[in-house]
């Protein structure tokens, strides 16, 4: 039932794919890696960590991170089915460069700007942080529950390499995960995966590049307790 219902999830949020080589193009860039971070709080909060390292196709001065801030997610509150509406604050934002950003119709847009023009053929690294807060499901009884799109950004490029690390509040030990998965999608077709969960840390190398508009979705499931709805 988890399992079906996480497809459900996922399915809402698929966006139809573009041509790889034609799209790509046109945003003028690649991006060649990206390493991601979620650092769960016990007062219910994620300090996200994002990494890129980007390479330009075309003379470019930044990209965009584009992030959802409000929807749906189609769960379980304690057994009834229901369409269960989720809204983030997102603050703290921070950069190794230059940023601006701005909330537009439940998306926030925030650039990442060069110092200067990068020209074809250079490759450059971004970092970014933020705080999220609103991300965790504390609706049931008997467990909390994490559901983070790693893309919802609808970012046209290709990724190549994708890093993923949870970290959990270091007193707790796997023995407190219920269920966690990586869900993706390879030839439009929906998959699942794990990564290692050692302790308190959540470890998932995607090795399969992914497509411009493609999603992989986190999944986590935790017992009551482990997190405070602050």
């Amino acid at each position: 039932m988890i399992f079906i219902r996480v497809l459900v999830l996922i399915c809402c949020f698929v966006l139809p794919f573009y041509g790889e080589s034609a799209e790509t193009t046109s945003a003028g860039f690649v991006i060649k890696q990206y390493d991601v971070i979620i650092d769960v709080q016990t007062n219910g909060s994620l300090l996200v960590t994002e990494k890129y390292r980007v390479g330009f196709f075309q003379s470019y001065h930044g990209f965009f991170r584009l992030i959802p801030l409000a929807g749906e997610w189609r769960t379980f509150i304690n057994g009834s089915d229901i369409n269960f509406p989720w809204s983030l604050k997102i603050d703290k934002i921070a950069s190794s460069d230059n940023i601006k950003k701005y909330i537009y119709m439940n998306t926030l847009y925030i650039r990442l700007l060069s110092l200067m023009h990068e020209n074809p053929g250079n490759e450059k690294e971004f970092l970014l942080t933020y705080c999220v807060k609103g991300a965790i499901n504390f609706g049931n009884d008997d467990y909390d529950e994490l559901i983070w799109s790693l893309f919802g950004d609808k970012w046209p490029v290709s990724i190549e390499k994708v890093n993923l690390t949870v970290i959990l509040p270091a007193v707790q030990t796997a023995s407190t995960i219920e269920k966690h998965a990586i869900l993706y999608i390879e030839n439009k077709k929906i998959k699942e995966t794990k990564g290692s969960l050692i302790g308190n840390e959540l470890v998932y190398h995607h090795v399969i590049p992914v497509e411009p508009l493609g999603k992989i979705l986190l999944f986590l499931k935790w017992k009551k307790g482990m997190i405070k709805n602050i």
